[in-house]
């Protein structure tokens, strides 16, 4: 009965995937799409089929239930432009069965404020002006049965321009599951559902959540090597893929590598197209802790670094 009933979840999210509307408008609160894990980066952000640590916050909470004790993650963020943007995660196994996680996320900059005049002509330079994000809330993750895991996410998301901010409410819903091969797995997360709550203007203009559907596949083919793709598709754009890979070569070193395809929409024609979408970076564990870096290019427009540690404090052992 069980593993019908995950057929039937698996059959209804894919079929979701495909209904989505390609033209269900311009969205608001993008950065709630940026992700903060130096692992999952690395290996392309293909990271739904295996979500295995505290950072499944981000892509796949069903896939929380994997970790043994708790773990601390902090993630910092060099983006684009000298935006710096960050994480914290507390993640926590309660039983053999579940597992929860809280979680915040911030970016944070200054731009220079430009005057023009009412035709639209450049009038110069007015001192600057900041812009601010702050994403906060918490995971579930249910052990349905040995093949299928159950994991939603409800958080509230706060933008401030230049004095005038708005908020949202967002939720998550995913799955995770076991197939029979039991090194195969594969994850569906529904993200950025939700609805607006304050606008940045008196007259509520209503901003649509950035939601998107990503379905993945984690391949442990042999301990040392570990192959992962996703399908993602925000609602409002194309489909793309990634591709990941990450290689032990020795008990306490991971290489990572991948690649989005999305990187058609970063090429320009300038001489670093050629490398966008390329990811790379690496892990080192020392007793309970784990440091990971990760870049991503993104072609003309500069290289994205995130560096991470992740701490796992003693606890139960499922």
């Amino acid at each position: 009965m069980k593993k019908i009933f995950s057929i039937i979840l698996l059959t209804g999210l894919i079929t979701f995937c495909f209904a989505a509307s390609e033209n269900a408008g311009t969205t608001g609160f993008t950065f709630s799409r940026l992700l903060f894990s130096p692992r999952a980066s690395a290996m392309g952000s293909a990271y739904t089929g295996v979500s295995s640590d505290a950072e499944a916050v981000f892509f796949n909470p069903a896939g929380l239930y994997q970790i043994t004790g708790t773990q601390v993650s902090a993630v910092y963020m060099n983006y684009l432009e000298g935006i710096n943007c960050g994480s914290l995660v507390y993640a926590k196994s309660l039983n053999n069965h579940s597992a929860y996680a809280l979680y915040s996320r911030f970016l944070s900059t200054t731009e220079t404020r430009t005057l023009s005049d009412a035709q639209g002509n450049y009038l110069g330079t007015d001192g600057t002006f900041g812009y601010s994000n702050i994403d906060a809330g918490g995971s579930y993750s249910y052990h349905f049965s040995n093949s299928l895991n159950l994991g939603s996410t409800a958080r509230l998301l706060y933008e401030s321009i230049d004095g005038n901010s708005a908020s949202a409410f967002a939720f998550d819903l995913s799955l995770y599951h076991i197939t029979e091969n039991e090194n195969l797995h594969i994850g569906i997360a529904l993200r950025n559902l939700g609805f607006q709550l304050s606008s940045f203007t008196s007259d509520n203009y209503k901003e649509n959540l950035p939601a998107l559907v990503d379905l993945g596949f984690g391949f442990q083919i042999i301990p040392a090597l570990l192959l992962a793709a996703d399908f993602y598709k925000p609602f409002q754009n194309d489909y793309y893929l990634r591709y990941g890979l990450e290689v032990i070569p020795q008990e306490n070193l991971r290489i990572r590598a991948g690649y989005k395809s999305e990187a058609t929409d970063w090429k320009t024609g300038g001489s670093g197209e050629t490398l966008a979408g390329l990811t790379g970076g690496f892990g080192i564990i020392w007793d309970r802790y784990e440091i990971n870096y990760a870049f991503m290019s993104s072609g003309d427009l500069g290289f994205v670094n995130q560096v991470g540690i992740c701490y796992k404090l003693k606890g139960n052992q499922k």
